[in-house]
């Protein structure tokens, strides 16, 4: 059950233009804080030390509130009392697991859900010769579109889980096919023509 503090995450919207890379990690920890806070909290975190990445000595206009905003969230929402301190041990570990279940359950499942509507999609429309699609093969090829669009929105949200488990722990990695899956699904997506 989430507290009412979870709903107070930092709005994405009211960061900086010069710290994008913190809004789209706000972003995902939104998307998670209902059913996974852990993640959603360390997603806060990381958006934290990609802030002090970015801009260490507090130089543009609007970073000292959003990072005093990401600061006291952190701190109303430590269920360690470990007084906003992320645990190497166990943090690192559960988001570095979370990120490769994310990827066996939501990546690999779209790009084989895209994988079989492509190829009943082509089946379909190469044994009808050169005639325009019907309903059923049009609805197939939407299907396809709709699938893709879940798969390059579970890709960016992958690239920044992993950008927040980097943020948070220098050591932790992720094996090596599931960093080349996502940018080899990523590139495909945008390079193939819609």
């Amino acid at each position: 059950m989430v507290d009412d503090h979870q709903d107070d995450i930092p709005n994405s919207e009211m960061v900086p233009s010069s710290h994008a890379k913190c809004s789209s990690i706000l972003r995902v920890a939104h998307h998670f804080r209902r059913n996974y806070p852990r993640i959603a909290y360390l997603c806060v975190h990381g958006a934290l030390e990609e802030s002090k990445r970015i801009n260490p000595l507090l130089l543009d206009r609007g970073v000292p509130q959003i990072r005093f905003s990401l600061m006291c969230w952190i701190q109303r929402n430590d269920e360690t009392g470990e007084q906003g301190q992320i645990l190497p041990n166990t943090d690192v570990t559960y988001l570095q697991s979370f990120c490769q279940d994310y990827y066996e359950k939501t990546i690999v499942a779209l790009i084989t859900a895209i994988g079989i509507k492509y190829l009943k999609a082509i089946d379909s429309t190469s044994s009808a010769s050169t005639s325009l699609p019907n309903d059923n093969q049009a609805s197939t090829i939407v299907n396809v579109r709709a699938v893709s669009d879940q798969l390059i929105y579970a890709c960016k949200t992958a690239c920044v889980l992993f950008k927040v488990l980097e943020l948070l722990s220098k050591d932790a990695q992720l094996p090596p096919e599931v960093n080349l899956i996502i940018i080899v699904s990523l590139e495909e997506i945008y390079c193939c023509p819609s």
